[in-house]
């Protein structure tokens, strides 16, 4: 009797306990799953957070907020961002293209692409057989398009064969309309003073010298631009140049 009665009390006793394990398990169970089921959107909010921040972040690195064009024969553009990097080469003519690809200043600051550029064979080599090179600013950025025109300045100043300036968003939009670069355009622009019987395409073609060149025999050697001793630009300093 006595053994029936307390194998009676152990099986409610292990019974109980059984309860209590599974009782236990389940709450686990059930806390593990609202904790995933509260997480999953958790992480999939936390990732689209993360993929906007890169996306946003890869967007501002990559757009340009000034522009530089280099003009000698080979005519090229440098696309700057914000943060002072060169992001994009751009070739605008075949001579340009070539020259372009021939480039490592991707990705360098500005000031370090530009004395790439100026100390590149194909430059030197120009500039050394009397070649003018022409670099434009193109103004997006004020701040940022001043400092990059008072640097390039600075690298031209002295040297009558080169010279730069600044130029506008709608001007640099008309050259691209004409399928010219900006610093071609400003040439085209004065070329069109005296006569129109060039065409964009005629004048992409040319070199910065033979542009210059022909604006002083177009100008019977009246231009501004150029002293009457050599027909070069009087000197290297830059100039700011805006359309009213």
């Amino acid at each position: 009797m006595d053994n029936n009665i307390k194998k009676a009390f152990d099986n409610i006793k292990a019974e109980e306990e059984l309860k209590e394990s599974t009782k236990e398990f389940l709450n686990r169970k059930l806390y593990s799953h609202k904790r995933h089921m509260f997480l999953k959107p958790a992480y999939a909010v936390f990732a689209c957070v993360f993929i906007f921040i890169l996306s946003l972040g890869g967007k501002i690195y990559f757009t340009p907020t000034s522009v530089i064009s280099i003009d000698i024969n080979p005519s090229i553009e440098l696309s700057i961002n914000r943060f002072n990097h060169v992001i994009d080469v751009e070739g605008y003519n075949e001579d340009g293209i070539e020259f372009a690809s021939s480039l490592d200043v991707k990705f360098q600051k500005y000031e370090n692409a530009i004395d790439d550029i100026l100390n590149s064979e194909t430059v030197t080599s120009c500039l050394s057989n009397d070649g003018i090179l022409s670099i434009a600013v193109v103004e997006m950025d004020k701040n940022q398009s001043s400092d990059i025109y008072s640097y390039i300045s600075s690298c031209t100043a002295g040297n009558k064969n080169m010279h730069c300036y600044e130029i506008n968003q709608k001007e640099a939009e008309n050259a691209h309309s004409l399928g010219l670069s900006y610093g071609k355009y400003m040439a085209y622009e004065d070329i069109l003073k005296y006569t129109d019987e060039f065409t964009p395409e005629e004048i992409n073609s040319m070199t910065m010298r033979e542009i210059r060149d022909l604006i002083y025999t177009l100008s019977d050697g009246e231009d501004s631009h150029y002293t009457n001793e050599n027909h070069h630009y009087q000197n290297g300093q830059g100039k700011k140049h805006h359309n009213s």
